[in-house]
């Protein structure tokens, strides 16, 4: 009888304890989980501050001038003396934008197969300005004894062009991070420090009472049937 109630006090013991252990451990393993959470969230970088910059990436200075010239105002004749002479004239017409200067007009003469017989050049005086008109004239006796037939005209210039200051930009996207938040996720160790606590504490009471139970010459068993499973307390004879 009174192996019996010792026996039954021991398992009361042990269950007691085991069941105290078992929620320690389940407790401190919630509070780590928890704890780890919030600490990884806590610990997580955010978008501090986002904004977009606007830099220069290049500068460049266009010519935009747009110089043109009419030349088809001209006539020209040839006269037979002892050699031949031709003469031409003519104006021209600055269409463009731009002020046209060193205004050269080429006047070429040609025979009848409309080969070279002779060419001269004519400046034209002063500038030219847009819409405006500029005037010239050329007397050529260098053709000899070939009758000039045919004859054209180049007429060539110079200008100051008008710039046009173009300035291109790109674009940078920046951001800047910082922790979620910091005071959560120190919290979130201590809670997980806790918890581990919690389960070191809880392993070393079931050690404590195996320990015990070993002194007093009891052994817990795991007792398998075909129905049932659980703890079986014995003890040494």
């Amino acid at each position: 009888m009174k192996r019996l109630f010792v026996t039954t006090m021991c398992v009361v013991l042990l269950c007691a304890q085991s069941h105290a252990g078992f929620l320690k451990a389940m407790s401190g393993m919630v509070l780590m989980a928890a704890g780890t959470f919030a600490a990884v969230d806590g610990f997580k970088e955010v978008v501090d501050k986002e904004w977009t910059e606007k830099i220069i990436s290049g500068e460049y200075d266009w010519d935009v001038s747009s110089p043109r010239i009419d030349k088809s105002d001209w006539s020209w004749t040839s006269t037979k003396y002892t050699n031949w002479w031709a003469d031409a004239e003519g104006k021209v017409y600055n269409s463009g934008d731009v002020t046209l200067n060193n205004v050269r007009v080429k006047v070429t003469f040609k025979d009848v197969a409309k080969s070279e017989i002779t060419s001269s050049y004519v400046y034209i005086d002063g500038p030219i300005e847009p819409s405006s008109y500029g005037t010239w004239s050329n007397y050529n006796n260098n053709c000899g004894l070939i009758a000039p037939e045919w004859a054209s005209i180049n007429v060539t210039y110079g200008y100051e062009p008008l710039y046009d200051h173009r300035v291109y930009y790109r674009y940078e996207h920046h951001k800047t991070y910082k922790k979620k938040n910091l005071p959560q996720a120190y919290t979130g160790i201590a809670v997980g420090a806790g918890g581990l606590y919690l389960i070191a504490d809880s392993i070393l009471d079931a050690t404590k009472v195996k320990q015990a139970l070993k002194k007093k010459d009891l052994e817990i068993q795991f007792a398998q049937k075909p129905n049932y499973f659980g703890l079986r307390l014995t003890k040494r004879l």
